[in-house]
């Protein structure tokens, strides 16, 4: 039978010709990658739009750009703790994704990683990672709380943009820039905390449109209703 290959980190995947064009675009429902896999390979799922679970291996280094990109099936993923980078727009598109588990190894997360999950309901940021990289979370429609973690030093522009449902926001002293439309369009009076003075806040970095901090903010203790 005719077959075609692909490589997924040092590993070689074959399917029938029927079966795929492209490895991310092949028919399975669940894929379980050999324990020797290090790297899943840019764009290496994309459009595989029947697969509902992935089971990545312990050693594990590495997720490609775009690797899952609109496998819009897959609902649940857990990122082992050997990875150490998973790159830009790896889970982009990935509209069924309700729940990720990510490893304490991060320290980015890189631009459009999560965009458009719209149904992703619940994420908990390491408390590794210092960057949080522009779109990375953008149009998370279902996502209604998120802590940025002490450590985290800039959000890029659009990082949470159009989170629609985003009511609860905290921020650590350690952040120290804020992009262009980061935090626009969340709730209507979203719960903005900032574990610093209102003084040290007006000392970040915060670019035009994020509407989020126009309402209700909160520093240490003290409670105010307007920045500016």
């Amino acid at each position: 039978m005719c077959a075609c290959t692909t490589r997924v980190g040092k590993v070689t995947v074959r399917f029938p010709q029927n079966k795929c064009n492209r490895f991310g675009r092949n028919h399975e429902k669940e894929k379980k990658f050999r324990k020797t896999v290090e790297n899943i390979s840019a764009f290496a799922f994309d459009s595989a739009k029947n697969l509902l679970a992935v089971t990545l291996p312990e050693k594990l280094e590495a997720v490609g750009s775009n690797a899952f990109k609109n496998c819009t099936s897959l609902s649940d993923i857990t990122v082992p703790e050997s990875v150490k980078n998973v790159d830009s727009g790896a889970f982009h598109g990935c509209t069924a994704l309700v729940s990720v588990k990510l490893p304490s190894s991060l320290s980015r997360i890189n631009d459009d990683t999560f965009y458009n999950c719209i149904n992703l309901n619940g994420i908990t940021i390491p408390s590794t990672v210092k960057y949080i990289g522009r779109h990375a979370f953008e149009n998370c429609q279902a996502l209604t709380e998120v802590v940025i973690p002490s450590g985290v030093t800039e959000i890029g522009a659009s990082a949470f943009n159009n989170c629609i449902n985003l009511a609860d926001i905290s921020f650590p002293m350690s952040v120290i820039s804020i992009g262009n439309s980061a935090f626009n369009n969340c709730a209507a009076n979203a719960s903005v905390k900032y574990a610093g003075s209102k003084t040290d806040w007006q000392k970040i970095r915060i670019g035009a449109d994020n509407t989020a901090f126009n309402t209700n903010m909160r520093f240490g203790k003290l409670h105010f209703t307007d920045l500016k």
